[in-house]
């Protein structure tokens, strides 16, 4: 444990420091706007989602892996799904300088506590040790962040034309549509890496799987 409390240490400030800038600016702050929330809810992304976090929780108890069970596979798939959106479309507008250092500071604690921090934190409260994966998971899992907060944010505008959402000027406010039938062919390519890299992560366990259900 001790090898790991400068690094716990450090993470919980971070986080700590994220959430206190978050609510001092909650007046002005998308993550807590209404408008953000009813862009993440439209029916393709919800239907989307149900379907992520069933196979994620599904799938936990056969990868083989101890520290992967139901609560942290359910909380990071919730998790990735409320604010990846919003912190991959920060990273965008940071860099053509729409989004300020705060906005990337929270931006990226909440990535990292959503694919790592929340994953360490709960085994450590589980079994009383830090997961020996941490570094691993650290840096695997911020790849499927980044690409469900891409896949989330793709839209289609009224007048035609496929692109992420956040491009827009008035991003999660902007009057796109709303229907996936247009913006499929675009979708599957992200939907294809997410399942192939969760099936990858528990392949040595997928015979057991097949077992379980047929």
């Amino acid at each position: 444990m001790e090898n790991y409390f400068w690094y716990l240490g450090a993470w919980i400030v971070a986080t700590v420091a994220a959430i206190v800038l978050t609510f001092s600016r909650r007046q002005e702050f998308p993550l807590l706007d209404k408008a953000y929330f009813r862009f993440i809810s439209v029916p393709w992304k919800a239907f989307t989602f149900l379907i992520a976090i069933s196979g994620m929780i599904l799938i936990a108890p056969y990868t083989g892996d101890p520290t992967w069970d139901y609560f942290d596979a359910a909380g990071m798939a919730f998790l990735t799904y409320v604010t990846a959106p919003w912190s991959v479309g920060t990273f965008y507008r940071f860099i053509i300088k729409q989004a300020s250092w705060i906005d990337l500071y929270i931006a990226l604690c909440l990535m990292l506590f959503t694919s790592s921090w929340f994953y360490d934190g709960y085994i450590l409260i589980r079994d009383g040790v830090y997961p020996v994966s941490w570094w691993s998971n650290l840096i695997i899992s911020p790849t499927l962040y980044i690409s469900g907060g891409l896949f989330w944010n793709l839209a289609r505008g009224r007048g035609g034309g496929v692109r992420f959402a956040f491009q827009w000027e008035d991003w999660y406010r902007h009057d796109y549509e709303t229907s996936a039938v247009k913006i499929i062919w675009v979708m599957i390519p992200f939907m294809l890496f997410a399942a192939f890299s969760i099936l990858w992560f528990a392949s040595d366990q997928m015979e057991a799987v097949w077992r379980h259900f047929f």
